[in-house]
């Protein structure tokens, strides 16, 4: 699983390619899921209301998330369907070095 380091406050593009045999496919069902820090998880659906899931092109998902707690953030990205995979990654938000002014 890739770790991502970032500063709080950032909004990263979290993104997601669905395939069978190099071949992009839609899958009858998105879900992203993002776990905070504390412990919070969130589960967004493609075309839900207020889900930041965003169709590309086919296969191709992304979302933004404003990373806003310090520690580690799990974003689990899911097919159902005719496509049934699942993507992790792992962000680490850590402190920003630099004081601002």
């Amino acid at each position: 699983m890739a770790v991502t380091k970032v500063v709080i406050g950032t909004v990263i593009v979290t993104e997601c390619t669905f395939s069978i045999d190099d071949v992009e496919l839609d899958p009858t069902t998105v879900n992203l899921e993002v776990r905070k820090p504390d412990g919070t998880i969130t589960t967004y659906t493609y075309g839900g209301v207020g889900s930041p899931v965003v169709k590309e092109s086919q296969g191709n998902y992304n979302a933004e998330i404003n990373i806003n707690q310090e520690g580690y953030w799990s974003i689990r990205w899911e097919g159902v369907g005719v496509v049934d995979i699942a993507y992790e990654v792992e962000v680490l938000c850590q402190d920003s070095q630099f004081t601002t002014v």
